[in-house]
């Protein structure tokens, strides 16, 4: 009988394992990806869905698991740039990039993270600003041209970043 009792208790501990791995939450904040084996089964609580899909979900213990992204817009501060002017004007431009994950599986296949988002975010806009303002007089860029200037890196920005899922709300220099 005690040989019993033992492997009882085993299954009845696994059993509540299982049962317990078996259900997340799906914050309001936040969006979730089911993976199954690495694939992408359902997607939960995505920007642009016509309902909120927040509260308490199932998923098969052990053989899926999930991958869970802010549904907020979210902020890059990028370190200071140094850029010379077409006059050969040195300039340190700082700038501020408003972005949010449009699409939880094109970010996930193509950037898994959103520290792998922020460094990609971060060299694209360094790109974008060197581009926009290499061009220009600093007398330009720092008058009234700035918010067309501004503009112009949002879209060379949206642009480059296009297809990982990441949407650019705004760039602030």
């Amino acid at each position: 009988m005690k040989p019993f009792g033992i492997i009882g208790i085993v299954i009845i501990v696994a059993a509540v394992v299982a049962l317990l791995n078996s259900f997340f939450i799906v914050d309001q904040r936040q969006q979730s990806l089911v993976l199954q084996v690495g694939r992408a089964v359902e997607a939960y609580n995505e920007p642009g869905s016509p309902e909120p899909e927040a509260g308490l979900k199932f998923k098969i213990p052990f053989i899926q698991s999930v991958v869970t992204y802010d549904r907020r817009n979210l902020g890059l501060d990028v370190d200071e740039i140094e850029i010379f002017a077409s006059n050969q004007e040195q300039l340190i431009v700082d700038a501020f990039v408003r972005w949010q994950i449009s699409d939880p599986l094109a970010f996930y296949q193509r950037l898994g993270t959103q520290r792998e988002a922020q460094s990609q975010l971060n060299r694209f806009t360094e790109s974008a600003i060197r581009n926009a303002l290499g061009q220009q007089l600093p007398e330009e860029i720092i008058s009234g041209q700035r918010s067309e200037l501004m503009d112009t890196i949002r879209e060379n920005l949206g642009e480059s970043i296009a297809g990982r899922g990441i949407d650019i709300i705004d760039v602030r220099i």
